[in-house]
């Protein structure tokens, strides 16, 4: 892959996530946005360092982030919190890239 075309796939990129972190909200949604980053922590700053890091992404790191999901996709674990009825469903709707054996009532 040349550097140029490089270059212009990763500002794509870049432009989209912002887009996508920084999307119009409707007022309810805002204020569930707020509500979850109050509870969670988030504050003003540190989501304006995660702009700051977005925007300062280069090619290098695209390339360790792609590293880094790969791994994640051979030898990571995900956990899911559901209805028992919900993670059903979801298994059964599953394209097969996912191992559905470990369901486990926790409640």
């Amino acid at each position: 892959i040349n550097a140029e075309y490089m270059g212009e796939e990763v500002n794509k990129n870049i432009i989209g996530t912002i887009g996508a972190i920084d999307a119009y909200q409707l007022p309810d949604a805002k204020g569930f946005g707020s509500t979850l980053r109050a509870l969670s922590g988030d504050t003003d700053e540190r989501r304006q360092e995660r702009r700051n890091r977005i925007l300062a992404a280069g090619p290098n790191e695209i390339r360790a982030l792609a590293d880094s999901l790969e791994a994640l996709k051979q030898h990571g674990t995900v956990a899911a919190a559901g209805s028992e009825d919900a993670l059903r469903r979801a298994a059964d709707s599953s394209d097969g890239g996912v191992n559905w054996d470990f369901l486990t009532k926790l409640v």
